[in-house]
């Protein structure tokens, strides 16, 4: 008797495997392939399929670090972000992964790169920064975002954000550090 859980792969699965053994660097494949995996909630083998297809077409770079990211692989998707050509879904992308990194000196450093791109426009956008500027203990720079945000869920998580805040500074110390 085996141990574990028993496996089966989908139909469709192994026969996209089989295809692709056949031709490994055809792009098409590859995708579809992934796109079974990612159905089949597995984000990590889906990764490294569309890894492949980024060579093939370097616009799949940032679907290829966002599947990475889903596995919990942070790192190798920071690595493949540095890579992205277009800079405005690379840095969208990239403050993201840094917060989800915990690497919040780092995402916070991005604001001058995101004004000069426009990003800061999105409240979504607006909101991360705010929040990297909290992490760090910079309050009046986390307030002075947060006051950009008005879309509702939004709102409320800045409200929450400011109930935080002050119950730090009431304290008297750093408690996000």
């Amino acid at each position: 008797k085996g141990k574990g859980p028993v496996h089966r792969q989908k139909p469709a699965v192994l026969i996209l495997e089989g295809a692709l053994l056949r031709r490994p660097f055809d792009k098409t494949l590859l995708l579809r392939l992934a796109h079974a995996y990612v159905n089949d909630a597995k984000p990590l083998s889906a990764a490294t399929l569309v890894h492949r297809a980024a060579y093939i077409d370097t616009k799949l770079r940032v679907e290829a670090a966002e599947l990475y990211r889903r596995a919990g692989k942070t790192t190798l998707a920071l690595m493949l972000n540095a890579q992205v050509l277009d800079q405005r879904a690379k840095l969208k992308q990239r403050l993201g992964l840094l917060i989800e990194a915990r690497r919040f000196e780092e995402a916070a450093s991005l604001e001058r790169r995101l004004s000069r791109l426009g990003l800061l426009k999105d409240q979504q956008l607006v909101y991360a920064l705010a929040y990297s500027y909290f992490r760090i203990g910079r309050f009046r720079l986390a307030e002075r975002w947060l006051k950009r945000v008005s879309k509702p869920q939004l709102f409320r998580k800045a409200i929450e954000l400011r109930r935080n805040m002050a119950a730090c500074e009431s304290q008297g110390w750093m408690c996000m550090r």
